[in-house]
């Protein structure tokens, strides 16, 4: 019943926010010839949607009388038989998902755009692009899953670039910007950003299966290597400092990583499933808020250097230097039973994830607190007891469909329990 009550409120929620961004979107639906489109309250228009046979499609500058400036949320979304598209003189801005999941090849943008949007050419069939001279917003997720774009060139002036803004485009294999430009370079194809000294995007279809990320790099950006598949191996210089979320997502041709020394920041789900990475090195005084290894089943070895001063190692898994939380367990271990050491007191997001030896994990009265997702996708895991001291639970397993949760009567570990609908068993005297 728990689970049903939040998902339906997770559904409200997520309707109040739809609606809530149609509300900049009140303005009534007129038409004209293929076009339907909103007056903005400047008198200017904005075209919601497309509803012509398709093809090659041009935009038309003015209707009525009133300028053309945007080109509205959805307006081309889903489209599957245009070609090409011609963009008028004086549009601003291209909103989010425009041309979302569409058939277009190739679009003309004129000069007078400054914006584009959240997956404003997400998924669509965009072969190349050239960005207008004074664009300086490209939104997250802009031309993410654009399969077969071969070429993007950027403007010479300052772009913004949002996150995973080029992520799975497989066809990429380059980024071309000016050598003068302002605040990006590119370094043997991939795509860094000057000021803060960032690599933003590792093209997907670059070729090659190893890279070395240039010495003086401070930060790997968030999702910069999202899906390229072909790596085997990627080399951090000591002067990183910072890891974002998600940079090697599904890099699933990794099969060892070494975090240097230098890095002070390592984010969430990092290299999450790299599913054949089987040896980690974490150097020098690195420290892990949560395991950043999420779905790598076939981690079997784990280093770490004798001097850190924030984490150790016990029979092989990590924990806080403490020892009172428990980071990672590996996914590639054979022990089909853990116990874990008397001291922990809380286990960590993700600290058994994907390790599909495990049957049994023994959970000491030391612990109080099991973390969200802290035991996922472990298939034959059966057994796991957890202790009358819990006292925070938050979804803490999931996709352990054989797993019966043994409990104490009365306890606050049963009740979440049987919230939650969780297979439990009572701890018998």
């Amino acid at each position: 019943m728990r689970k049903f009550v939040l998902f339906l409120s997770l559904f409200l929620l997520s309707v109040c926010f739809y609606l809530c961004s149609l509300a900049g979107d009140k303005q009534p639906v007129l038409q004209y010839n293929d076009y339907q489109y909103r007056i903005l309250d400047d008198n200017t228009i904005e075209i919601a949607d497309y509803i012509g046979a398709g093809g090659e499609v041009v935009i038309p500058a003015e209707i009525d009388g009133m300028p053309v400036v945007s080109i509205g949320k959805f307006a081309f979304s889903s489209c599957k038989t245009i070609k090409t598209v011609v963009i008028p003189d004086g549009v601003s801005s291209i909103r989010e998902k425009c041309f979302y999941s569409c058939s277009l090849t190739g679009i003309t943008i004129p000069d007078s755009v400054t914006m584009i949007g959240n997956n404003a050419f997400a998924y669509s069939s965009l072969e190349k692009i050239e960005l207008p001279s004074q664009l300086s917003i490209i939104a997250s997720l802009t031309f993410s899953h654009c399969e077969k774009l071969t070429h993007i060139r950027f403007p010479d002036i300052s772009v913004s670039v949002g996150s995973c803004a080029f992520i799975n485009c497989e066809s990429l294999a380059s980024f071309d910007v000016p050598a003068d430009h302002p605040n990006l370079a590119v370094t043997d194809g991939v795509l860094f950003s000057k000021p803060d000294k960032k690599l933003v995007c590792y093209p997907a279809g670059k070729q090659g299966t190893s890279y070395s990320v240039p010495d003086g790099t401070l930060i790997i950006g968030d999702s910069s290597f999202r899906g390229c598949e072909s790596l085997s191996a990627v080399i951090i210089p000591d002067t990183v400092v910072t890891i974002e979320d998600e940079a090697f997502f599904c890099c699933t041709g990794l099969t060892d990583i070494t975090i240097p020394s230098g890095v002070q920041t390592v984010g969430n789900s990092v290299f999450e499933r790299c599913e054949n990475i089987s040896s980690v090195r974490i150097e020098g005084n690195v420290k892990l808020d949560c395991n950043p290894f999420p779905g790598c089943p076939r981690i079997t070895t784990i280093e770490i250097d004798e001097h850190n001063t924030a984490m150790k190692l016990v029979d092989g898994v990590l924990f806080s230097k403490d020892g009172k939380n428990l980071i990672l367990f590996p996914g590639g271990s054979d022990l089909p039973d853990y116990c874990v050491p008397d001291g922990t007191e809380v286990i960590q997001q993700y600290a058994f994830c994907s390790c599909n030896a495990l049957q049994r994990i023994i959970i000491p009265d030391s612990v109080t607190d099991i973390q969200n997702a802290s035991v996922m996708n472990c298939e034959r895991l059966t057994s796991i007891n957890i202790p009358d001291g819990v006292t925070s639970l938050c979804y803490p397993f999931i996709a352990c469909d054989r797993l019966e949760v043994t409990v104490s009567p009365g306890s606050y570990a049963a009740q979440y329990c049987i919230e939650n609908d969780y297979p439990i068993m009572y701890r018998q005297n």
